[in-house]
């Protein structure tokens, strides 16, 4: 099986159509034609079924792409590693983010990389904890960036610092932008916007409410941070949010944060495979632990 092949049979799969995936790998849509019926002679088995809507994978055809993209991910990855090994001058590290951790890292991550190692380049992607979990997986991803405690399988999770939390309102005229300590056990009757029951950020307002005594009463379930900035905001409920997240909107005066007990233990970590680790996520790795380790 050939790289280019599996490259061709994957963007049919992917688009559905064999002249969208011509376009794709910039051949003629004759030569997709012709890589397909090569891995079918070499494999003895119909990988994708041809209509006038265009193609679809057969059975054998889904079990193949799978394979494909480990392939053709692996090969992406070897060059990569080949190229940092040039003094670090080239190739590009494949970072995921929960993106309740992009405010705390993203910017200091980016300078901390130039300084260090201004030919690689980082591409940076948010996600859900499944998401980065599968990326790590499938290989997609070198590095994830998440919070702590956290259960993912088959990788290698490394802590760095401790994160402090907040509690955000919506602001109103002549009030601060926050000060002194709220006592959670006087809110038992409040509304709060909330990540859903699968997001890290979910777990810090169940636990700290459980450690005051209560069940949070959700008043709005949201998928990202600015959502729920922008929900509390418009006075929906409050919010639990980490420090760095809300300074813009403090700044501005369109958010009050204050801090408040009992808090849960929240650290910053980052998570990757070990088996494909090559020199550049290597690099990322001690940059993240030099410039957010504890």
């Amino acid at each position: 099986m050939e790289p280019r092949d599996l490259e061709a049979f994957l963007a049919c799969v992917e688009l559905g159509s064999m002249t969208r995936a011509a376009e794709r790998i910039h051949v003629v849509q004759s030569a997709v034609s012709q890589a397909v019926a090569r891995l079918e002679r070499s494999s003895g088995v119909l990988l994708l079924e041809r209509g006038r809507g265009g193609v679809r994978p057969t059975e054998a055809g889904v079990a193949l792409a799978v394979h494909a993209r480990g392939i053709l991910t692996a090969l992406e990855r070897a060059r990569e590693d080949l190229q940092a090994y040039a003094g670090l001058e080239k190739g590009t590290i494949r970072l995921g983010m929960l993106h309740t951790a992009t405010p705390l890292v993203l910017v200091q991550l980016l300078r901390a990389l130039r300084a260090a190692h201004p030919g690689l380049r980082l591409h940076a992607e948010e996600g859900t904890a499944a998401q980065l979990a599968e990326g790590l997986a499938t290989g997609t991803l070198d590095l994830a960036v998440l919070f702590l405690p956290a259960h993912v399988e088959s990788v290698e999770v490394v802590p760095l610092a401790p994160v402090s939390l907040v509690m955000i309102e919506g602001s109103r005229p002549g009030e601060g932008t926050g000060g002194g300590t709220v006592d959670l056990s006087a809110l038992v009757d409040e509304p709060w916007v909330a990540f859903p029951p699968d997001n890290p950020g979910r777990r810090w307002l169940d636990d700290s409410c459980a450690q005051a005594g209560f069940v949070p009463r959700i008043g709005a379930e949201v998928g990202t941070l600015a959502q729920l900035k922008d929900f509390v905001a418009a006075g929906v409920g409050r919010g639990m949010v980490p420090v760095p997240a809300v300074e813009t909107e403090r700044a501005a005066g369109i958010l009050t944060a204050r801090r408040f007990s009992p808090v849960t233990d929240v650290r910053l970590g980052y998570a990757y495979r070990s088996p494909q680790q090559g020199r550049a996520p290597s690099a990322l790795r001690a940059l993240l632990e030099r410039t957010f380790g504890s």
